[in-house]
């Protein structure tokens, strides 16, 4: 995840749904709403173990606020 940068594109995601969502969803709170990224790498599930190929994160709502002025237009 690291080395091919797919922590940064997971949280330019986030920002996009957290935008879409705010626009979409009446009284939207990102705690309430927003699950998180995950990444299902097929390859590696081996079908026994339950986090084998699975990368879960969920970016702490001031981490998306910080994104979102780098990243600015939509909704604030």
């Amino acid at each position: 995840m690291i080395a091919k940068s797919y922590l940064m594109q997971a949280s330019i995601y986030a920002l996009a749904v957290d935008k879409f969502l705010k626009l979409r969803v009446p009284d939207y709170d990102y705690n309430r709403h927003f699950g998180g990224v995950f990444y299902l790498y097929v390859r590696g599930m081996d079908g026994q173990t339950p986090d084998q190929g699975v990368f879960k994160m969920r970016p702490e709502l001031d981490f998306i606020r910080e994104l979102s002025k780098i990243f600015p237009g939509g909704v604030q």
